[in-house]
């Protein structure tokens, strides 16, 4: 067996949120359309995560959702365990 896809999507009425791992690594991002894609061999610690939602932030179309999908995605490709909420 291949390895796994991962994938977070929320969908709404006006606008959709969407982020891929595709069985290479590479993570791609939607926001209604507006696609960003990267490798996601370069996240190789919580800290490389942070960093990159930090670059992604600057982005005029990357919101909060995407942030949240973003680290849970990842998170759950990586087996990195979140704390409970």
């Amino acid at each position: 067996m291949g390895q796994p896809l991962w994938a977070g999507v929320d969908a709404g009425k006006s606008d959709h949120y969407c982020v891929v791992i595709d069985a290479d690594g590479w993570i791609a991002l939607d926001a209604s359309g507006t696609m960003y894609d990267f490798d996601g061999a370069e996240i190789r610690t919580p800290l490389h995560l942070l960093t990159w939602i930090r670059h992604l932030s600057g982005k005029r179309w990357f919101t909060h959702h995407h942030a949240g999908q973003l680290i849970d995605v990842v998170c759950e490709a990586k087996g990195w365990q979140l704390p409970n909420d």
